[in-house]
């Protein structure tokens, strides 16, 4: 299982995501949904 918890993301002084946190589970298919603009590359690329 993957625990991703209170993850952030600034670039410069902009914060792009702030407190997301998710669980994953070993063997399942998961996607991320969402608006233009809303963040999910951004998520997928944050280290």
């Amino acid at each position: 299982m993957l625990y991703v918890s209170d993850c952030e993301v600034k670039i410069r002084s902009q914060q792009i995501l702030k407190n997301i946190s998710f669980q994953l589970h070993k063997g399942k298919i998961t996607t991320l949904v969402g608006h233009n603009g809303a963040g999910k590359s951004m998520l997928i690329k944050a280290q």
